[in-house]
């Protein structure tokens, strides 16, 4: 650093310190005001961001005035090009004030006038025209940390003594950029930044550069300014800042990038696995995307309190604690699995995503699906015991066939037209389906040619943004598959552009001699009025693997088009093996007879039979056979015993189960499966699950007893009660009696705490209740704490429910995290005897929900989709009233999908209780 910069710089902060913002003479500029338009006017581009920023964190050596604690203070110059003459320019600020703005170059200097909309956006003049070129725009401004979970916010954890603790962190993403630093808050103005951080000296600061310099401010001993290296070009959603004072530990890759992860102090063992992982994805992605890892260092922290789950901040990989952090002692291999897989996709993000980038929130399923696809490649480096592909089948394609089948699922890439929708393609559909249409695509052109079209790709748009069909593009330079009439291109865009996906039948035409025909698979009676595009007659060209024998083959069937096979053996060809297309794929009646007695047989691999299973209680669920052709598959019960095809059987036959609450028929149902399931429950030891779970490679085994007991817990939670209630009391709640943490104190294996704690609450008294309340409260383990919220909330006792829903929604009651409303509500919908009082509650305390949530649209949605989970059809009807009463909530996403996935729930119950409670009214009576 020269002296010249060096002076530069300390007058800067000085007057940062200071609070030298003198706000300059206002300028009437009634003409000018920001665009209407979501995006921005194109009237400058950012080159740089050169950014001094003064934060007032309380509790790291400086004491506050009250009025002057959690604001900041900055300076920011942005170098711009501006194209052409404009008499305004714009871009974002939001929650700001602005103090000072400058426009300057080599010949002039002139002081702007903002004018503000609503959405965040600022137009900036001074009645005169801007001439095209380039300038500095310097702003002086003032702000917040704010008590939110998006832009520079507060997080709160507790500090080793228990006291309560503040850390100053960042969630841009998708459009709060802006809320901290005037800025272009839109993917596609991509700039280089430079920051200059002010903080107490008792903490430390960290962003997506790596620390070039920390200085002791001259005069002022309680400051500090941590100056970092400048990012490479990158998008203003990915800038990221943490102030604290976590400790770290660190490794070097390969290649010698500097990899660390930050934790609370103490936690430094459960941050050893992450830091591993962390380095495995990153060695992996640069062999496998052929481009090193672009910045010189690497860091990831866990946050206490985070919206999201992670956010792929380039250099500064932000997660909930949950997603990072795992105790070695207490630790399961399904928690290990999830922090693997979270790690390895936002470490995917860091080429696909940071370095290219979407071009606008239209193609968020670019960065999100990409990277959720690419994820199980970072998961195989990891551990390749994992077996990523099951895991595939299990979370990432049978969940996106569940959405993406309803009226309110949207096509992948849609235009984002307004904040609502933004914020709405960041769901479940963009992730798995997005996943799930590229794992077919590398399957159609062969992995070799995908990863050689994924590098043109990242190669070429390097820093720069994309959209869908430039990937396209670069697949179909390697594709060597005869799509008939149209390109690659276009084969590609089918399915990202319409809604849904086909359903392959199979049918038999004559001995030997199959036809394979395609139509779309549909669980609503009505269409996304969103997309009047959409059709029920959709259809695809899709890529058909199927198997003659032990002859694999591809075929491409056209919309319009019949495949016709003819076997070697006379059996029916096995269509989609190995789960290569997004496609279901339907025998009819007498053809899943002969696939049941092939099973038995043991004809097909695991990955193969789980989809086939998951394909048969679809289509059972959409009418394309009849019920009881899938409910005849429970014979595989007793001799499945692989936990991946068994989850899809037993989750099938528990589906059923579950859409039977409190009516007659659900006895029926509970005395076959129980008649099922007692034989194989024998002797299952719980320290054998706990052993078996120790190791990756044989946990799944592990994960297959679980299954059966948690199964034999849906069925008759009331009948094991004592087991599981003596259990808790036993080893958690009388170890704990003199004052151990339940992570300290259990002594219930990690891989049952879940089960055996909430089946206990649920079965408990209120003294049970209490008792885990308060070891909640004392817990400081966040996935033990977790296991704990959930449990409570399976209380039986309405009142205590209530009570714990207010202190969810509740802002100021820091007892449960704003982050942790999907815990709650997740758990309140496998409560059943509260669950259908939900609604009931939601409508009684919506004045509350709403005061706490309204400036929180991702946890409001979560309280919605918690309460309307189940509804009956006078329900729907009072939903429907509820929201011609309350216009304020109707651009809430979650409730039109909540009512179109009740619709499809009451129609079904129309089309096949009668049939279900025949089919078991005769398997109790066999």
């Amino acid at each position: 650093m020269t002296a010249e910069i060096e002076t530069h710089l300390f007058e800067t902060t000085k007057r940062v310190l200071e609070g030298d913002l003198a706000k300059h003479q206002q300028i009437s500029c009634k003409a000018i005001k920001p665009t209407d338009q979501q995006r921005l006017a194109n009237t400058a581009t950012p080159i740089s961001y050169d950014l001094s920023l003064k934060i007032n964190l309380p509790g790291y050596g400086v004491d506050f005035a009250e009025e002057e604690a959690l604001k900041t203070s900055g300076c920011v110059e942005i170098k711009i090009y501006v194209p052409n003459a404009t008499n305004y320019l714009e871009l974002h600020a939001k929650n700001l004030d602005l103090k000072r703005i400058a426009l300057r170059n080599e010949t002039i200097e002139r002081f702007l006038h903002a004018e503000f909309n609503t959405e965040g956006k600022v137009a900036l003049g001074d009645g005169e025209i801007i001439e095209n070129g380039h300038y500095s725009l310097l702003i002086d401004f003032t702000g917040c940390v704010s008590n939110g979970l998006g832009g520079l916010y507060q997080a709160h954890f507790k500090g080793k003594n228990g006291e309560d603790r503040i850390l100053a962190t960042t969630q841009m993403c998708p459009m709060d950029c802006r809320t901290m630093v005037p800025s272009f808050d839109e993917p596609a103005y991509k700039a280089t930044w430079k920051l200059s951080i002010l903080h107490p000296n008792q903490s430390r600061s960290i962003s997506n550069g790596a620390e070039e310099k920390i200085i002791d401010v001259p005069g002022l001993s309680n400051w500090k300014l941590t100056i970092f290296t400048e990012t490479p070009k990158m998008s203003s959603y990915l800038l990221a800042l943490v102030i604290c004072d976590f400790h770290s530990i660190e490794a070097r890759t390969q290649r010698g990038t500097l990899f660390r992860v930050f934790s609370q102090e103490g936690t430094s063992k459960q941050a050893e696995y992450a830091l591993h992982a962390g380095i495995k994805s990153l060695e992996c992605y640069e062999k496998l995307f052929g481009i090193p890892f672009p910045l010189g260092k690497q860091d990831m922290i866990a946050i206490p309190d985070f919206s999201f789950g992670a956010m792929e901040n380039w250099g500064l990989v932000t997660y909930r604690e949950t997603a990072l952090l795992l105790d070695p002692e207490i630790g399961t291999s399904l928690e290990k699995t999830r922090v693997a897989g979270i790690i390895a996709h936002e470490l995917a993000h860091q080429w696909f995503g940071n370095l290219v980038t979407m071009e606008f929130w239209d193609d968020v399923w670019l960065n999100e699906g990409f990277a959720t696809f690419i994820t199980y490649f970072g998961k195989e480096a990891i551990d390749p015991n994992f077996r990523i592909w099951e895991h595939f089948l299990d979370f990432v394609q049978s969940i996106a066939f569940n959405v993406d089948s309803l009226a309110s699922a949207h096509p992948l890439s849609f235009k984002a037209d307004s904040l609502q929708k933004i914020e709405e393609s960041f769901d479940i559909l963009t992730y798995r389906k997005g996943a799930s249409v590229i794992n077919m695509i590398m399957n159609t052109i062969s992995k070799e040619n995908f990863f050689k079209g994924l590098q043109n790709y990242l190669k070429k748009y390097a820093y720069s943004n994309a959209v869908s069909n430039d990937l396209w593009t670069e697949f179909g330079r390697y594709s060597e598959i005869d799509f008939g009439e149209i390109s690659f291109e276009d084969f590609a865009r089918q399915w990202t552009s319409q809604i849904g996906f086909p359903l392959l039948t199979v049918e038999k035409q004559s001995p030997g001699k199959f036809s394979i025909s395609q139509r779309r698979f549909y669980l609503s009676k009505t269409l996304n009025p969103k997309y009047p595009e959409d059709s029920f007659d959709t259809k695809w060209h899709i890529p058909v693997f199927y198997k003659n024998g032990n002859e694999e083959k591809l075929e491409i069937l056209a919309p319009n088009d019949t495949l016709n096979v003819e076997t070697n053996d006379g059996q029916f060809p096995i269509v989609n093996f190995g789960a290569k297309s997004f496609i279901r794929v339907s025998y009819g009646d007498d053809g899943w007879e002969e696939i049941l007695k092939r099973i038995k047989n043991d004809e097909f691999d695991v990955i193969t039979r789980a989809k086939m299973i998951n394909d048969l209680f679809a289509c059972a669920r959409e009418g394309a056979i009849k019920y009881k052709t899938a409910l005849r598959f429970d014979e595989l019960i007793s001799i499945e015993t692989e936990v991946l095809p068994f989850t899809q059987l037993i989750n099938g036959l528990l589906d059923v189960h579950k859409r039977f609450t409190n009516e007659p028929a659900q006895a029926l149902i509970k005395k076959a499966l129980k008649h099922l399931l007692n034989p194989l429950l024998d002797g299952i030891s719980f320290d054998e699950i706990i052993r078996l779970d120790r190791e990756t490679i044989t946990s799944f085994k592990a994960h297959y007893f679980l299954q059966l007991i948690e199964a034999e817990c849906q069925v008759d939670r009331e009948g094991n009660a004592g087991r599981y209630l003596n259990e808790f009391r036993k080893n958690v709640l009388q170890p704990t009696e003199s004052g151990a943490m339940a992570s300290e104190g259990s002594r219930v294996g990690p891989l049952l705490r879940q089960l055996i704690y909430t089946t206990a609450i649920f079965v408990g008294n209120d003294e049970d209740f209490d008792k885990t309340w308060a070891l909640y409260l004392k817990e400081t383990n966040q996935a033990e704490r977790n296991k704990l919220l959930s449990a409570v909330c399976s209380s039986k006792n309405l009142e205590k429910i209530r009570w714990i829903l207010r202190k969810s929604v509740d802002i100021q009651n820091r007892e449960i995290r704003q982050q942790d409303i999907k815990i709650v509500f997740a758990a309140f919908n496998q409560n059943s005897v509260t669950n259908g009082k939900l609604l009931e509650l939601f409508f009684e305390e919506f004045d509350f929900i709403y005061k706490n949530l309204s400036t929180s649209p991702r946890e409001l949605n979560d309280v919605v989709i918690g309460c309307l989970d189940t509804l009956t059809i006078q329900q729907v009807q009072m939903v429907q009233k509820f929201l011609e009463q309350h216009p304020e909530v109707k651009e809430i996403g979650a409730f039109e999908k909540q009512l179109v996935s009740a619709e499809a729930e009451l129609d079904w119950k129309r089309r096949f209780a009668g049939e279900i409670t025949e089919f078991y009214e005769k398997r109790t009576t066999e």
